[in-house]
């Protein structure tokens, strides 16, 4: 019984924040693989890393987070 009153139950109410963070972060993840063309590879070189990264926020890229955020919401 102690270890039940412990675990997340009905009342998880964590659950759709996860999940939003999760679809943003997948979101995101897919257009930095697919628009700005940065791989597992460039992980070694950091410095090539974060110039793309901080200049990438744009309303375009707005659009496509929520875009794939819907899409993975729906299916």
């Amino acid at each position: 019984q102690q270890v039940s009153a412990r675990l997340p139950g009905k009342g998880a109410n964590w659950l759709p924040w996860l999940r939003l963070v999760l679809y943003t972060l997948t979101g995101i993840g897919i257009y930095i693989g697919r628009f700005l063309r940065l791989h597992t590879v460039y992980l070694l070189t950091p410095t090539l890393i974060w110039g793309p990264l901080s200049q990438m926020w744009s309303w375009h890229m707005i659009g496509f987070v929520v875009l794939m955020m819907g899409l993975q919401y729906l299916l």
